[in-house]
């Protein structure tokens, strides 16, 4: 594979100008300098862009990567109709190390998808049409893995349907079976009242099993639990128990 090069114009002559071209071949830059150079880079994307150019920066890289990055910021689609099904559109997600935006392919199942939530390593959590099913999807491997869509506890045995608003998991989507899900749901039941549950099941299941009705704004997971901020102000900590063989339970502390 050539390496990267630069053309430049030289003008000779008196009065006629005779343009040569002359060509820089940056594959021979020593190894050095491209290290010096791609230590410029704070962005992971980029870095790997820069190792792609050709095989001596690549080998001269190697997998040098930074350890600590930041989220992508995604932007959202706004095109009012959609493109040729032949026309794969693209996801655009602003970097704040690059300060520039990122472009990832989309696959045509996931074109109108809502979207809920992230997890490391590309992974998304989002929603499909009006009779809404869920799913987290990578967009680097696309793999797809399905997300619970109703409620299923005492008061609802047959299974309810709701609105995931949001959603977080407790680790990679890659290990399913302990993966779970923690999720702030809402139903509408025939009265028109709008009820908010705290909802956990494992990544993959049909449903949430593990069902508390209490009003969250938002949830997030860190260490080993999920907390959760009640508009009340308070701080709930769920703390995910399970074998494989079973739904998870949890465990609840409250702090004010």
């Amino acid at each position: 594979m050539s390496g990267p090069a630069i053309a430049s114009t030289i003008a000779q002559g008196d009065g006629d100008e005779e343009e040569v071209e002359s060509v820089r071949d940056w594959s021979r830059m020593p190894a050095d300098m491209v290290r010096i150079c791609a230590s410029l880079l704070d962005c992971n994307v980029d870095r790997m862009n820069m190792s792609a150019q050709c095989t001596a920066w690549r080998s001269a890289l190697g997998r040098t990567l930074r350890g600590i990055q930041l989220p992508w910021m995604l932007i959202p689609y706004s095109r009012t109709c959609l493109p040729e099904p032949h026309i794969l559109p693209h996801a655009h997600f602003f970097c704040f190390l690059s300060n520039r935006g990122h472009k990832v392919p989309v696959p045509p199942y996931a074109f109108t998808a809502r979207f809920i939530g992230s997890y490391p390593d590309g992974w998304l959590l989002v929603a499909f049409g009006h009779a809404v099913s869920y799913a987290v999807l990578n967009l680097s491997t696309r793999v797809k893995v399905k997300v619970a869509n109703s409620l299923v506890w005492s008061a609802f045995p047959l299974g309810e349907p709701m609105v995931l608003r949001a959603a977080t998991l407790s680790g990679s989507p890659a290990n399913k079976a302990a993966c779970v899900v923690g999720a702030i749901c809402t139903t509408v039941q025939p009265t028109y009242l709008c009820r908010t549950f705290l909802a956990f099941s494992r990544l993959g299941a049909s449903f949430f099993s593990d069902v508390t009705e209490v009003d969250i704004e938002d949830v997030i997971y860190a260490g080993q639990s999920f907390f959760c901020l009640a508009r009340s102000g308070d701080v709930i900590i769920c703390t995910p128990e399970f074998n494989e063989a079973s739904h998870p339970n949890y465990s609840l502390q409250v702090h004010k």
